[in-house]
Parts: C-alpha cells; sequence; structure tokens
C-alpha cells in the first residue's frame, strides 16, 4: 500500500489549495449574478481549502496546528446546505435531481 506521499507532494497540494482560493475569491466577487449558487461555491471551495491546509501542515510539520479543522469544515459544508435548500425553495423548476 502506497503512502499518502507518494500518492502527492507538498507542491502539487499547494497548487491545488492556490487554485482553490482562486475560486472561492471568483465566487465572491461575481456573487451578485447569481448569489446562493455563488455562495455555495465560496462555503464548498473554503471547505476544500482547509482540507487543503492541513494536509500541508501534516506533510509539512508532521502535525495538524489548526485549533479544530473538523468543526470549520462541518460548519461550511452546513451553510452550504442551508444555500443549496434555499435555492432549491425558490427554484424548484431549475433543479432536477
Amino acid at each position: 500500500m502506497d503512502k499518502f506521499q507518494d500518492k502527492f507532494t507538498v507542491g502539487e497540494i499547494k497548487e491545488i489549495v492556490r487554485e482553490i482560493d482562486d475560486i472561492q475569491k471568483f465566487s465572491i466577487r461575481y456573487s451578485s449574478d447569481e448569489e446562493w449558487l455563488m455562495n455555495i461555491v465560496d462555503q464548498i471551495s473554503r471547505v476544500a481549502g482547509m482540507f487543503g491546509d492541513v494536509i500541508i501542515q501534516q506533510l509539512e510539520d508532521g502535525y495538524i496546528h489548526t485549533g479544530d479543522p473538523q468543526d470549520y469544515i462541518k460548519k461550511k459544508l452546513g451553510s452550504a446546505t442551508i444555500y443549496k435548500d434555499k435555492y432549491i425553495e425558490h427554484y424548484p423548476d431549475r433543479v432536477k435531481f
């Protein structure tokens, strides 16, 4: 079995986090165009960024120094779910599963 470090490098993860950060900043900048959807993108991007940050911390430092990343992630996912539910409620004709 391969270790995490065999599949990812710190440099690759940092690049992924940079791209996630760019998407998150874009979602904030253009949130007035489709506010609920952009808020969902913003929240999910923050979740992905936190995952990347804690992975980098573990690989570089050997431990995670962020206080409570799980709580942060759960709150951001909760916010994204609320925005999603509001969008579905407001635009039921646009949503198809």
